[in-house]
């Protein structure tokens, strides 16, 4: 009797032994789980923090091209007042 109790209690053992390894499998899964999520997680706030960043400097090109198209026709027009006045200054000088 005392052989089939050492049995049994080897049994429940190695069946808690198993469950044990099988729940520190699973507890090790999800500290994976959790250590990529938590980056993860980092990885998207670097990320919106570089959008704004270049959001940011878009708006500020924007407004530079902006500021080229203005003194771009500003320059249209003094090349051709200038072109202007060189014909009258033929005129004149004949």
């Amino acid at each position: 009797m005392a052989e089939f109790e050492r049995d049994e209690i080897k049994l429940q053992n190695d069946d808690l032994e198993s469950r044990i390894q099988d729940l520190q499998i699973w507890i090790q899964k999800e500290k994976d789980f959790c250590e990529i999520h938590d980056s993860t997680k980092e990885a998207q706030e670097e990320l919106k923090h570089q959008n704004r960043v270049l959001m940011e400097k878009c708006q500020g090109l924007q407004e530079e091209e902006e500021e080229v198209k203005v003194l771009a026709e500003n320059c249209r027009k003094t090349k051709h007042q200038m072109e202007i006045l060189d014909k009258d200054n033929k005129v004149l000088s004949r």
